[in-house]
């Protein structure tokens, strides 16, 4: 018997977050690093096969064209480009959480808060703005990012909790913002 069959009943949601997120060199984004994410969605469909709980399922608006300025929806596939080996991973996680059973597919645009890693650029422009230093634009500044807090997310995914429905969700914050604004 599989020794994690007599918990499976004990399981009432799963909140699935894991993932070799490409934002270092210990997990850049290639394939290997793609189909270690592909084996860690396996594993939790399967798990929530056999406890027939319902998934959370962290994925990105990365997905997203960027090229185009339209208007971006959950339920319109022909807007996703799937550009890098991530991307294509969390597009078949998606996919594959979205084939049966009550999955809730949240697509996060920039998630910012407590414990930011020191190297993104959000995390530079606060350091430099506390210290008074120069805050220095790459290029154009055109460059936009939708910042949306961790507790907000923390806050939504409590409420699905609550009441579980299959469903994919854009999570971010509809302001994006320009490095040169911000």
């Amino acid at each position: 018997i599989d020794p994690l069959q007599k918990y499976c009943s004990e399981i009432k949601a799963i909140v699935h977050l894991a993932a070799t997120v490409p934002h270092s060199t210990y997990y850049p984004d290639n394939d290997e690093s793609a189909n270690q994410n592909r084996r860690i969605d396996r594993s939790i469909f399967e798990l929530q096969k056999q406890s027939n709980a319902p998934v959370i399922y962290m994925s990105t608006c990365g997905l997203y064209d960027r090229s185009t300025s339209f208007l971006k929806h959950e339920d319109e596939r022909t807007q996703l480009k799937i550009s890098t080996p991530y991307f294509a991973a969390k597009a078949s996680g998606e996919q594959l959480f979205s084939s049966e059973g009550v999955s809730t597919i949240l697509r996060l645009s920039a998630p910012v808060g407590t414990g930011l890693k020191p190297q993104l650029v959000l995390s530079r422009f606060i350091t430099s703005a506390r210290n008074n230093k120069i805050i220095s634009i790459w290029g154009s500044g055109s460059r936009e990012q939708d910042f949306i807090d961790t507790a907000d997310i923390a806050n939504l995914i409590i409420r699905i909790l609550e009441r579980p429905k299959r469903a994919t969700i854009n999570v971010a914050s509809s302001k994006p913002i320009t490095m040169l604004k911000l």
